[in-house]
């Protein structure tokens, strides 16, 4: 009586070579999920950051427009970008607004960040209300690829 080892044990070639193309074709859509949440971690984090910076100026704005409402329309026209804004302020509570602000978004290390204020009289004038936008521009770098980004809030500004 003879046996006969007709059946073999173990793996042929094409059933590895497909078992590897699919590990790949795996491998390969977790490296772009990775990298599309790398991504979104980082819009996250400057959206974070650019959010905290105009909410700053908005509650500078906010405190000033509570204790002396004359005084909010001087901050009508602060560019970060240049110096002369702030330089060219003479109320004191402004112009400290003013300069740590611009400290506080030249330190945010955000490539070509600038922000803005623009305050104009808002309703009846006996309200002394204020409407304020502020906005920030800057370039996001991610994956050597620029881009041009904008972040603008607008808010009223009344004396309580």
């Amino acid at each position: 009586m003879t046996k006969r080892l007709s059946q073999s044990s173990g793996f042929t070639l094409v059933e590895v070579m497909v078992s590897s193309a699919i590990l790949l074709v795996g491998v390969l859509s977790l490296m772009g999920m990775q990298m599309m949440s790398l991504t979104k971690n980082v819009d996250a984090r400057e959206l974070s950051l650019v959010t905290n910076i105009a909410a700053d100026m908005i509650e500078r704005l906010r405190f000033t427009g509570d204790m002396n409402p004359p005084i909010t329309a001087l901050y009508n026209g602060i560019n970060t970008t240049n110096a002369a804004t702030c330089n060219a302020i003479t109320q004191a509570q402004v112009k400290g607004d003013c300069t740590q602000w611009q400290a506080l978004v030249t330190n945010s290390n955000l490539v070509g960040i600038q922000g803005t204020v623009a305050v104009a009289a808002f309703g009846p004038a006996v309200l002394n209300a204020n409407q304020v936008t502020v906005t920030i521009n800057w370039n996001s770098n991610q994956s050597q690829v620029i881009r041009a980004r904008s972040l603008t809030f607008v808010t009223v500004v009344d004396p309580k």
